[in-house]
């Protein structure tokens, strides 16, 4: 949706550098309508990716309203525009053999696209379109509701995974906006009206609430121009609602244990997933950085079954496998340790003495040398091999700007792992990981109860079965 050129593009083009372009030059400014703009110059590959985010998620929402930042998303990505309806937008995607997504989380919603540089006008109308012509009405809420259900149906058969959801809600404190998964609550969703919805596209998918991102081989100074012609009319929001309070800090979150039994189509035999929580700093820490790396050295030790994952495992006679996870958020983050057995749960006292002992060992110790160098070589080849994922470039500057709070943060990661030191991991495990701060849960599967015969059961499947046939192997 192009409108006039304004006098005050002025303004802008003066902070972009007349100098020869490098790849990785950046340059931003705002829109007098509150658009941020983020560009970065790459020359090496004739594309451009274009992300535009907006600083809502579901721990926005209001009790009574758990999902509606997800109706919102689907009417914009499924439904579309007047003048770019949803078949009209797949035919140019095809046409431009465009690379595209969508996501919402608790934080943020984003659309993505990545194309090649003629197409760069097209995205910018429609993403601009997108931004102020969404109509949500009763035909189209009733459709992103069907939607939703089937999605939803979809989620529900992680049954692990539904039955983590449900240990959020004991172990956050009452009211939290994180304490109801980002999905939001199906009886929620049927209750929303159009006006709300509508309400809501208005008030956060707007200009003075998003972050526009481009990245790739172009002229900063003509791109200045095309953002400008495409977005520049597009009213601000009067008001947009302030961010609830996201920290857990001195709430009290008992329970310590939280236990659930499921019937699972995903597992054929009865067994049990013991997890270890840890609640961690908001991602805008510099713990929380380092404390990625962990995870990521800890899940690659897993998948070796190194030294480190025997330790953790008392050498996979407490359980035969493990996995870890990472969830890096505005409020807090949260780290994983999943244990699995079959035909058997487990000592849950055992396994968070061992969890504790593990990270008690390298907070003394630190992480082998040999470990640590290979991850790190691991983590620079990745990001050798992304080097020319612009899609992925955009992304990082748009979590950078809305979760870190700007988006020269966009490479921390990888300037953290530059200097990574044993002393650093060592300060930070010292730091987070003690009993005070974990939380546990039990996950039963598939009717495992114990009998008689459950003890030479598991010892056959677990210890020698198991031992000979790796999956992950």
């Amino acid at each position: 949706m192009a409108s006039k050129f304004l006098p005050s593009l002025l303004f802008s083009v003066l902070f972009i550098s007349t100098s020869t372009a490098f790849d990785g030059d950046i340059h931003d400014f705002f829109l007098p309508n509150g658009l941020k703009v983020i560009l970065m110059e790459r020359h090496g590959a004739p594309k451009v990716a274009v992300n535009i985010a907006y600083n809502v998620g579901s721990h926005d929402e209001l009790i009574g309203k758990k999902g509606i930042n997800d109706i919102v998303t689907k009417a914009i990505v499924l439904e579309g525009t007047e003048l770019y309806p949803n078949e009209k937008i797949a035919k140019k995607r095809d046409e431009y053999t465009a690379g595209y997504g969508d996501g919402g989380t608790y934080d943020i919603s984003y659309f993505w696209t990545e194309i090649q540089i003629d197409g760069l006008e097209f995205v910018l109308d429609l993403e601009s379109d997108r931004m102020i012509n969404v109509k949500i009405n009763d035909d189209v809420l009733k459709k992103m509701r069907e939607r939703y259900h089937v999605d939803w149906e979809e989620w529900k058969k992680n049954e692990v995974s539904i039955a983590f959801n449900r240990a959020f809600k004991v172990f956050m404190p009452e009211g939290h906006a994180y304490q109801t998964h980002y999905k939001g609550i199906p009886d929620q969703v049927d209750s929303l009206t159009v006006q709300s919805c509508q309400s809501w596209y208005k008030s956060y998918f707007s200009p003075n609430n998003a972050v526009l991102v481009i990245v790739g081989d172009f002229d900063p100074k003509e791109i200045t121009k095309l953002v400008y012609t495409y977005f520049s009319s597009i009213p601000s929001a009067d008001e947009i609602p302030p961010d609830p309070s996201l920290s857990i800090e001195g709430m009290d979150t008992t329970p310590s244990i939280f236990k659930d039994s499921i019937n699972s189509e995903w597992f054929t035999f009865p067994g049990s997933f013991i997890g270890s929580l840890f609640f961690m700093p908001s991602a805008r820490e510099d713990d929380a950085v380092i404390l990625g790396h962990i995870e990521n050295i800890i899940e690659l030790s897993i998948s070796k079954r190194d030294n480190l994952f025997k330790r953790l495992s008392k050498n996979r006679k407490l359980f035969i496998n493990a996995d870890s996870d990472y969830l890096s958020l505005l409020g807090y983050s949260g780290f994983f340790i999943y244990s699995f057995n079959v035909f058997r749960t487990g000592s849950i006292n055992k396994i968070n003495k061992q969890v504790l002992s593990t990270f008690k060992y390298i907070g003394d110790n630190g992480i082998d040398n040999k470990l640590l160098e290979q991850y790190k070589r691991l983590e620079f080849l990745e990001e050798y091999e992304e080097y020319y994922s612009y899609n992925l470039i955009a992304r990082r500057l748009v979590r950078a700007e809305l979760i870190l709070g700007d988006y020269k943060y966009y490479n921390r990661k990888i300037e953290l792992l530059k200097e990574l030191s044993n002393d650093d991991i060592m300060r930070v495990v010292t730091k987070y990981f003690d009993n005070d701060n974990m939380k546990t849960i039990v996950v039963s599967i598939n009717d495992n109860k114990r009998t008689w015969y459950t003890p030479m059961v598991s010892f056959f499947a677990n210890q020698i079965v198991l031992r000979l046939w790796d999956p992950d192997k």
